[in-house]
């Protein structure tokens, strides 16, 4: 009986063009930036987001019709880790741009920060193997790895390439014995440390599965796989490397091989 303006028959009641009946429907409606908004979440036992945002994303838009006017956006927990995984892309730049300005500036030679910095690739080309291996995809936990990983990394190169300038400061050793004997003083410091903290990690990599181990898991495989590769290519690789420079830059200098030598 609730009259209702109508601009061609005035007052009427509301009965004459609208029909009472008990129905379900929403008791809100939500709105975001002008547009009404429907919210859908559920709960899910993978740990690839990602991937499977990707696979929602590929069978919504192969089976599910959308009309004009809709679309669908995807927050929660993937948009939060999709912005933390930019965050650490932009850090993780910035950590190799500052250890290659802190080795310049320590060192005094670019060559020689150069030279340090080629135990980075070392170390992610480790990382990145195990995490394909393990099924692991790029996320905040595994970047936290690489991070841990770039530092332990650089520390190998440092140990190398300062005890070979120690030897040539100190004794009348040539170049290539002074690389050769060096090498292998430092090995077992180097493979006592990286083998330390592999061990250590192990019982992480082998329990991933285990619910509360998803930050540490992805952080063991990155660190284990990195240390790996790296503490191997520094071994075999970084001494030739070293060698074939100080040689180079003997020769583009015109100098004795102990005065082109890096410095």
């Amino acid at each position: 009986k609730l009259l209702v303006w109508s601009p061609v028959y005035g007052y009427i009641p509301l009965s004459q063009v609208a029909r009472r009946v008990f129905a379900m429907g929403p008791n809100v409606i939500s709105h975001e930036n002008g547009q009404r908004r429907i919210l859908i979440t559920g709960n899910f036992s993978r740990t690839n987001t990602v991937g499977l945002v990707k696979t929602l994303r590929k069978r919504i838009s192969r089976e599910v019709p959308m009309p004009s006017g809709y679309s669908v956006t995807y927050g929660g927990q993937f948009e939060n880790e999709s912005r933390s995984t930019r965050s650490m892309l932009w850090a993780l730049v910035f950590i190799v741009i500052a250890i290659g300005s802190i080795f310049y500036f320590v060192f005094k030679s670019f060559w020689l920060a150069i030279l340090l910095l080629l135990n980075l690739p070392f170390a992610a080309s480790g990382g990145v193997i195990a995490m394909a291996l393990m099924g692991i995809p790029l996320s905040v936990a595994s970047m936290l790895g690489f991070i841990a990983l770039f530092g332990v990394a650089v520390r190998n190169g440092i140990i190398l390439v300062s005890h070979y300038r120690h030897l040539r400061s100190t004794t009348t050793t040539s170049l290539p014995d002074a690389v050769t004997r060096g090498s292998i003083e430092r090995l077992s410091p180097i493979l006592m440390t990286a083998l330390t903290s592999m061990l250590a990690l192990t019982p992480l990599v082998l329990l991933g599965d285990i619910p509360g181990n998803e930050i540490q898991s992805p952080m063991a495989v990155v660190i284990v796989g990195g240390l790996f590769t790296s503490t191997t290519l520094s071994l075999l690789i970084l001494p030739g490397f070293y060698l074939t420079l100080s040689r180079f830059l003997s020769r583009r200098n015109q100098k004795t091989p102990a005065a082109g030598e890096l410095q």
